[in-house]
């Protein structure tokens, strides 16, 4: 086991920014050079299934339990042989295993989040380098971690694999992607046993016991945020299925208002239907009419600060798509919004509301859609946008706080969806670092972080 550093804690208000590793979603590997990638996937973490804690239940008072998800990640030390109980390869490695835990019961407030690192040996099945999709057996052989001298845990050993006889048997399926690289999808049916002894002077003082359990642990690739199905013809029909959204920028109203204060229009386009298809548009492709809508969460600022609605505006539209050449794997395309027009007439607050863009009305609003690669399950992964021009026009309501108050405002939004996928996040993962009033890496006394768990040029103590 490495040393650990320990380091006391004595932060107000502070947000650490660094490079981490993504622990859930969305795990990509490189092509290694021979039609395959390399195993265990770098800078993807297996985590605990939604609702399939890792628990502490023998040795502790009867309806009391400790238990959490877990994430296990940061693989190093890897060394790959061939061979193995299922005919592929043999991976021995050490790991992090990350578990956050919260005391149910007599145990209730009780919250530690534990790094512990692991000596691991999976053997892998035969796959087929150079397929598009590879699919074979795995097995965990060997998962051992061990912690001792914590303030809860005099000692904390987490085991399992088929060497302990806690049988962990699991399965990858590597996919190609358009780019050469592969999405990973993979799990462990852990079998495991947790011992523990609680350090004198804890909330844990005198409870010693071992618990046997399973919980299953998985990478499942969940970058695409809009599929959408062949529709017989190796394309899609337009549009997908998927909200257009708005991302951090929003619809604002200022004309009209008091100046200085302005209404924050949030929301996605979304719920399409009554679809119609034409040949043929202005843009040499076909011509798309449907129903939508924009569900706007409305705020104020200035004057109007703590003003909140929710209102739904109904729109139609008119898009104009340009050529494509179905069968392709990767299909680009232009779309432009010709014409969005809706409101509401009649709402407590406003007399009417509306909502006018198109190139059709002036407004110019072009967009583009990416078709990528067809996945196995036969839908296509679509990425589509649009720059909307928009003019949003209103007339308060008698008796509200608008009474009096109507004008027209023009602004610019871009309006998208499709694939989001990044193995790094820039963004504080809670368990490291958050921006309340202290920062806890493991006790509340004192922050344990396992040496080298940082990745390479990230470690904010080098």
């Amino acid at each position: 086991m490495r040393t650990q550093i320990v380091i006391p804690i004595a932060i107000a208000t502070i947000i650490v920014l660094l490079p981490v590793t993504v622990f859930g979603e969305c795990c990509t590997q490189p092509d290694n050079g021979t039609g395959t990638v390399d195993l265990p996937p770098e800078g993807c973490a297996y985590v605990s299934a939604a609702g399939d804690n890792w628990e502490m239940i023998d040795g502790l008072p009867p309806g009391t339990t400790i238990e959490g998800p877990g994430t296990h990640g940061e693989f190093f030390n890897v060394v790959r042989t061939p061979g193995g109980t299922l005919g592929g390869e043999i991976e021995t490695f050490n790991s992090t295993l990350m578990l956050e835990l919260y005391g149910t019961g007599e145990l209730d407030g009780f919250h530690r989040t534990i790094f512990m690192e692991v000596a691991c040996e999976v053997h892998t099945g035969p796959r087929n380098p150079g397929d598009p999709v590879q699919t074979f057996s795995s097995n965990m052989i060997n998962f051992y971690g061990v912690i001792s001298g914590d303030p809860d845990f005099d000692f904390l050993i987490v085991r399992a694999g088929s060497n302990f006889g806690l049988p962990s048997p699991g399965e990858t399926t590597l996919t190609q992607l358009p780019s050469g690289d592969f999405a990973v999808d993979s799990f462990f049916d852990i079998t495991y046993e947790i011992d523990f002894v609680g350090a004198p002077g804890s909330a844990l003082d005198g409870f010693v016991g071992t618990t046997a359990s399973t919980v299953w642990m998985e990478i499942v690739f969940d970058c695409y945020n809009c599929t959408a199905p062949d529709n017989g013809s190796s394309t899609i029909d337009f549009p997908a299925a998927c909200p257009y959204d708005n991302g951090a920028e929003n619809i604002v109203v200022s004309e009209g208002l008091v100046p200085g204060d302005t209404l924050i229009l949030d929301g996605p386009l979304t719920n399409f239907t009554s679809i119609d298809h034409k040949s043929g548009s202005a843009s040499g492709g076909e011509t798309v009419f449907f129903d939508a809508e924009f569900p706007f969460a409305v705020s104020g600022t200035g004057n109007l600060t703590g003003y909140t609605r929710n209102i739904t505006i109904p729109v139609i539209c008119e898009v104009h798509t340009g050529p494509r050449n179905p069968g392709d794997p990767v299909q680009t395309f232009t779309n432009d919004m010709f014409r969005l027009s809706g409101g509401i007439v009649g709402d407590p607050d406003f007399d009417s509301l509306s909502i006018m863009a198109g190139t059709g009305n002036g407004l110019p609003s072009p967009g583009k859609t990416v078709l990528k690669e067809e996945l196995p399950s036969g839908d296509f992964p679509a990425d589509s946008f649009f720059d909307i021009t928009y003019q949003i026009e209103f007339t308060g309501a008698p008796g509200s706080i608008f009474d009096g108050l109507s004008g027209t405002t023009t602004g610019e939004i871009r309006l998208y969806t499709g694939f989001e996928c990044n193995t790094y996040l820039n963004e504080v993962i809670d368990a490291w670092a958050t921006s309340e009033s202290r920062v806890e890496f493991g006790s509340p006394e004192f922050s344990v972080i396992p040496a080298g768990f940082f990745g390479p040029g990230s470690d904010p103590f080098e």
